[in-house]
């Protein structure tokens, strides 16, 4: 694969990971229990089950055992930003990993195909989470979302 176009699609994830932690981080504890509706999931659910579909798919790519395990509250914000992170960058290894190697990944193929069901399945719930604090009269605030759109579309050289 081309080097530039493996960088390309690797600076993708992290400006998506980068987004969606500055999100997370900019919530309040209020806003983190928020629903859309009384049987929808709160936020913090909804980014605990982020973290573990990274696992599992990542994990079932690679020919590994998943464990689904989302059992419980969800914990802290701390640890759901410690959570994401590093599912990000395992994420991130991994992709890279395998577009060096030329290696693919079970039933995705592509490493890439991988990370656009990730990055596809994260942007549905992003707009779930919107739409929980909408509901609510809890919408994100302009800098927030100036935020992500900053580091999802910076400047171009």
């Amino acid at each position: 694969m081309d080097q530039d176009l493996a960088a390309t699609a690797l600076q993708s994830w992290d400006r998506h990971a980068t987004a969606l932690h500055d999100l997370i981080a900019a919530l309040s504890p209020e806003q983190l229990q928020a629903r859309a509706h009384p049987t929808s999931p709160s936020v913090a659910e909804q980014v605990d089950h982020l973290h573990a579909t990274r696992l599992f798919w990542m994990a079932y790519a690679s020919e590994k055992s998943p464990d689904w395990s989302e059992a419980g509250p969800p914990p802290s914000r701390d640890v759901l930003l410690g959570q994401l992170a590093e599912s990000a960058g395992r994420l991130r290894a991994l992709v890279a990993s395998r577009l060096v190697s030329g290696q693919p990944l079970a039933i995705y193929g592509h490493p890439l195909f991988l990370q656009q069901h990730l990055l596809w399945h994260e942007a549905y719930h992003v707009g779930q989470i919107a739409l929980a604090l909408k509901t609510l009269g809890l919408p994100l605030t302009e800098p927030q979302t100036d935020r992500i759109w900053d580091t999802l579309r910076p400047p171009c050289p």
